[in-house]
């Protein structure tokens, strides 16, 4: 396929590469791996998410939006309460999680990253000031980029 030729050219091996970006956490990232692939060996439809999550993303590219912005805002990588109460605040506001999700997340935060969230924190100025507006920016680079690989 095209994507391959490109991709051997830059000298990626996408198999590995692919599947190590995109996965959240390791052992989602054991389980997808490639049961439904297409030829190229990447899943078809991205992530799975685990089903008991379904309630907090609305769709499947939502969660996958969620694990590049932690993956690349790591600004606040020393309070992760902080950290993953803005990014919850974010997916809210671009309506990508469902609202009354709330500890549903913190619950998915907990298993996915070990981090204990006793409650989400409120909005704050810093995250209107600074926040929001870098997450935006990750999102329309997440964007662009996801526009390149399937074209």
């Amino acid at each position: 396929s095209d994507l391959q030729d490109i991709l051997d050219r830059a000298g990626i091996d996408q198999k590995n590469e692919f599947v190590e970006t995109i996965s959240c956490d390791k052992e989602s990232g054991k389980e997808m791996k490639i049961d439904k692939s297409n030829e190229t060996g990447l899943p078809v439809n991205g992530i799975l998410v685990p089903s008991k999550y379904h309630q907090i993303f609305k769709k499947e590219a939502s969660y996958e939006l969620f694990c590049y912005l932690q993956m690349e805002y790591t600004l606040d990588d020393n309070s992760p309460v902080a950290k993953y109460s803005y990014i919850y605040h974010f997916l809210a506001y671009e309506q990508l999680i469902t609202a009354r999700s709330q500890s549903k997340y913190m619950e998915f935060i907990k298993d996915t990253f070990g981090i204990n969230m006793s409650k989400i924190l409120p909005e704050n100025d810093k995250f209107n000031d600074d926040i929001h507006p870098l997450l935006s920016r990750l999102k329309s680079n997440y964007e662009k980029r996801s526009k390149k690989e399937l074209n």
